[in-house]
């Protein structure tokens, strides 16, 4: 784990960033907005910026720049992100794809 990881998980394990992530849920009134299903379990509360330097990770004077999201779609977020920054028509293919489906 580098020295970034290691300041995000300690500032992840502090009172006031369980506060926050707790006001960016109720905000959400406890919503995923990408499912629409009811967050649960273990919810993610993530960061818009991909790219957000420790500072910027830690400022929660920004609510807007977070999303409270289920782990799941937390995690195909990121994974999507790294197709979709080199070639953004990725999601018009899936959705293509899953319009067969039917």
């Amino acid at each position: 784990m580098n020295q970034s990881q290691k300041s995000k998980r300690k500032w992840r394990a502090s009172s006031a960033w369980k506060a926050f992530r707790k006001l960016i849920m109720h905000k959400q009134k406890g919503i995923d907005p990408i499912t629409k299903s009811k967050l649960k379990g273990r919810w993610c509360l993530h960061h818009r910026h991909v790219t957000a330097s420790d500072e910027e990770y830690c400022d929660i004077s920004k609510p807007e720049e977070y999303v409270a999201l289920m782990s799941t779609t937390h995690k195909m977020l990121h994974y999507l992100y790294n197709y979709w920054k080199k070639d953004p028509l990725i999601l018009d293919r899936i959705a293509k794809e899953f319009e067969q489906w039917y």
